[in-house]
């Protein structure tokens, strides 16, 4: 972070950014604070004139910053024992199903997505599938279809896939070169990308299951309602919702449109 780079409060920084994100109140005060204070940093914006002056100038720039803000995956198979309960009792439940379709609501850096890419290629499902993938940004989704990755989490990533026993190895489904990983283009190919400045405007068809995994942590706890209602609206009957580990589990809505389908992974079948 650049020296002399003032603290801005939430109240300043929602202030600001409201005219241009209408939603920005959506996330939790913390969110909002710490991600705002990164992305100037990373973009070089030593004050919110300087910010104010920028996004009237560059037609770009609140797309590259939404790109910044939108907080990112750090890795590949996060939780593992929620991948191994996808890969062995959710995924081979529409094996047989000529149009299956899962939704990501909230994209951010690519590693979920290739993830479950990589279970389906392994399944072989990618022809009856299509992924939904939103994003709040046209530069994110661009820097995802690229599938650049630095090496940095290769370990850590590579160790999470072992622990898959799926008989093959991660390395298999990228290449390397340069200190970075690029992904193979095929496992984009039945992806649909979808963007959207608001969450609650990435809407997809009826999906049979959509994975929503860690992202409620960032908004405030008067939209998880909110968010998850409107989530709902876009799964199909009987199809499931997988939320985080660390996710809030007392949502209204979580009681009143789901039944519990695996209480440990945080997985929910839609009434």
């Amino acid at each position: 972070m650049h020296i002399g780079l003032p603290i801005y409060t939430y109240q300043e920084i929602t202030e600001l950014l409201h005219a241009y994100i209408p939603d920005i109140s959506y996330y939790s005060k913390s969110v909002v604070e710490r991600r705002f204070q990164y992305v100037c940093a990373k973009l070089y914006i030593p004050s919110i004139h300087a910010f104010q002056e920028k996004i009237q100038e560059d037609i770009t720039f609140l797309d590259i910053f939404m790109h910044h803000f939108t907080v990112p995956v750090t890795e590949m198979f996060r939780d593992v024992s929620v991948w191994k309960t996808l890969y062995s009792k959710v995924l081979p439940q529409y094996r047989n199903s000529s149009n299956f379709s899962i939704w990501l609501p909230n994209c951010s850096s690519g590693e979920e997505l290739y993830s479950l890419s990589i279970m389906l290629q392994k399944l072989s499902m990618q022809n009856n599938t299509t992924v939904y993938a939103s994003h709040r940004s046209i530069a994110g989704i661009e820097a995802i279809k690229k599938g650049i990755y630095s090496e940095r989490n290769e370990q850590l990533n590579a160790n999470n896939f072992s622990k898959l026993q799926l008989g093959t190895n991660l390395d298999n489904y990228y290449t390397k070169s340069f200190n970075s990983l690029y992904m193979n283009a095929s496992l984009l190919k039945n992806v649909t990308f979808m963007y959207s400045t608001s969450i609650l405007q990435q809407i997809p068809a009826h999906v049979d299951v959509v994975l929503f995994r860690n992202s409620l942590l960032y908004f405030t706890v008067h939209m998880h309602e909110i968010i998850l209602a409107n989530v709902t609206k876009h799964i199909k009957q009987q199809g499931l919702l997988i939320l985080g580990l660390q996710d809030n589990n007392s949502i209204t809505v979580l009681h009143d449109s789901y039944k519990i389908e695996n209480k440990e992974e945080r997985i929910y079948r839609k009434k």
